[in-house]
């Protein structure tokens, strides 16, 4: 009972709170320019200011129907239909978000969700004093803040790294949403091709947009240079010869500072991100939604705050952009194709940007063959750190193997648990071929099961290739000379599969336990290639791993104190042995095969 009245009176004391805080921003702002909430009358006639079509901002008339107390914990909104012959034959329009509204000649909010759907133009309003209040309680530093990271207690697996990262996104996006029927939708207007959006229409989900295959940014002449209320307001995520622009509308300009969007982009608070006005080319209407047909235009000013009820940036100022740089050749496709990018520094979404731009290359001049393998080479600089370099191949994988890779290794360098560093630049190049190179092992054959010390064994693997083709390769296997007498396992591994076998038997070479060494684990599981197989002798355990740092040839009384959590905190374990071959077989090896070898007396 004591718990109970303990939880009744902290919920009034946070609902006082916010009454309070609600009553000072009310009677803070000009009552003369603005409207607030609890002025607000149903039947009331007013208008919105938006863009239909080009630059122009134009009035259309719409009603009050309600205002809805409580429509959010703690939030009151106002609900209007559209009485717009215009507004009536598209319907819910996204891209709306952020139109003022004018009741009495004053400001009373911004379009701020719709239903999809819906017979009527029917849009649930912010009011205008919350929005004045976004930045007044954020982090005042130009910089984003990340309440995610990727976990980093194992060895890094970059696939599930990214499915990690993707379900994180997609579990925000969900809860963007304002109601369970009305949607606040973010149009991401952008030049990947309408296959494209298709194919990653869930992916940018996840990320809080409906992707709109509108073409490139507009030139300089095209668009605006300043903002004004009710014109079009673009956040450029990526721009350059691949464009992905976040697309709403300003509410209200005071000054340098402009208000718009009416909810959040996404929430982070603090941000730095471009800023630019943008043109409407048409609103093109359809049986569940409609959206503005846009383009953006030369970045202006720079985005600061993201909060709950909308976005504020400043007309003038800057924010940092990151090159990417990506080159395709493909097999259907004379010319060498480089789409030279710069990304906005949006921590979160920066590595699914990046896979966007990199699926959307690809796709530019075709889909990817059933039959297909794909070369890349990448490099990921990042601030204070030796480059990342990736140089792989994937067969009859997609986009998943290069993915995997180059967002993950950007994941793992912008959400890691350890530092925060930037990203400087990203330079991709991708080569698509029509054929088919995976092999499985199909057999594997030694010289000699049993071996003196010193001597070698020779392997001869036979692969099966795609259409039962046979590849064949030979590898020679030194013994150690000191190696003891007994019979030892002899692995033959594909790059998964060694994978694997690391993170396993010697995690501490893929695991990161602070920014220099998360940077080199990752740079060690990049060195994996696809097209090698791999061949490892296993040898007796010895020595310890204290984090990434090996100490071989310890006695077993050190190893004993050393692994004292008393004696030392640091992560401590026992050290696998084993002597490794590496060999180039031009093939996407799957699968793995195990054999015994026989060490003799020597």
């Amino acid at each position: 009972m004591t718990d109970y009245i303990a939880i009744r009176r902290i919920v009034w004391l946070v609902t006082v709170f916010h009454m309070i805080g609600g009553l000072m921003a009310a009677s803070s702002i000009d009552t003369t320019k603005y409207i607030t909430v609890d002025e607000v009358q149903p039947e009331t006639e007013g208008y919105c200011l938006t863009v239909y079509q080009g630059t122009k901002v134009e009035k259309f008339p719409l009603k009050v129907l309600s205002v809805v107390r409580n429509w959010q914990p703690g939030r009151d909104a106002i609900l209007v239909v559209g009485t717009d012959d215009r507004f009536i034959h598209t319907g819910t329009v996204a891209g709306c978000s952020g139109s003022p509204v004018y009741l009495d000649g004053r400001m009373a909010g911004a379009l701020a969700a719709g239903w999809f759907g819906s017979k009527d133009p029917l849009y649930i309003v912010t009011p205008i004093e919350y929005m004045l209040n976004i930045g007044t309680g954020s982090n005042s530093d130009k910089g984003q803040s990340v309440s995610f990271s990727i976990d980093s207690n194992g060895p890094i697996d970059l696939a599930a790294t990214h499915r990690q990262y993707i379900e994180h996104l997609a579990h925000r996006a969900g809860l963007q949403n304002p109601g369970s029927n009305a949607q606040s939708l973010i149009p991401l207007v952008t030049s990947l091709s309408g296959r494209t959006c298709e194919i990653l229409s869930d992916h940018f989900a996840a990320m809080g947009f409906t992707p709109i295959a509108a073409g490139h940014s507009l030139s300089g002449e095209a668009a605006p240079s300043t903002f004004e209320p009710g014109g079009v307001l673009v956040v450029p995520l990526m721009s350059g010869d691949i464009s992905m622009a976040a697309t709403g509308t300003v509410t209200e300009v005071v000054g340098n500072k402009v208000y718009g969007f009416g909810h959040a982009m996404d929430g982070m608070g603090s941000v730095n991100l471009p800023l630019s006005a943008g043109t409407v080319h048409t609103v093109v209407p359809g049986l569940l939604r409609a959206f503005k047909f846009s383009s953006p235009g030369p970045i202006i000013g720079a985005l600061r705050y993201d909060e709950a009820c909308g976005i504020v940036g400043f007309l003038g100022e800057t924010a940092p952009l990151i090159p990417v740089n990506i080159l395709v050749k493909r097999y259907n496709d004379p010319q060498t194709r480089t789409y030279r990018c710069q990304m906005a520094n949006d921590r979160l979404r920066g590595p699914a940007l990046l896979q966007s731009a990199i699926v959307g290359a690809i796709e530019m001049y075709g889909d990817i063959p059933t039959e297909h393998m794909i070369r890349y080479t990448a490099s990921v600089d990042v601030q204070g750190f030796e480059t990342i370099r990736i140089d792989n191949i994937s067969s009859g994988a997609g986009y998943q193997d290069i993915v995997s890779d180059v967002a993950g290794a950007a994941e793992q360098a912008l959400l890691n648990p350890f530092a925060r560093p930037q990203l400087q630049s990203v330079s991709v190049e991708i080569d698509i071929r029509n054929k088919n190179i995976r092999a499985g092992i199909k057999q594997v054959a030694l010289s000699d099961l049993a071996v003196k010390p010193g001597r070698q064994v020779q392997a001869d693997i036979v692969l099966q290739s795609y259409l039962s083709e046979k590849t064949y390769a030979r590898v020679h296997v030194g013994i150690p000379e000191d190696m003891a007498p007994g019979t030892y396992d002899l692995f033959l591994l594909s790059a998964d599969e060694y994978t694997k076998f690391i993170s396993r038997t010697a995690p501490h070479k893929l695991t990161g336990y602070d920014m220099p060494t998360l940077i080199k684990a990752l740079r060690t599981l990049l060195e994996i290639r696809r097209d090698s197989l791999y061949v490892v002798l296993s040898l007796p355990d010895g020595g310890l791993a204290i984090q990434q740092d090996e100490l071989p040839h310890l006695p077993g009384t050190k190893i004993l104190l050393l692994q004292d959590d008393k004696r030392l905190t640091t992560s401590t374990r026992p050290m696998k042995h084993w002597v490794i071959q590496s060999h180039n077989v031009g093939k996407v090896v799957s699968g793995s095969q195990t054999v015994k070898v026989t060490v003799e007396k020597p």
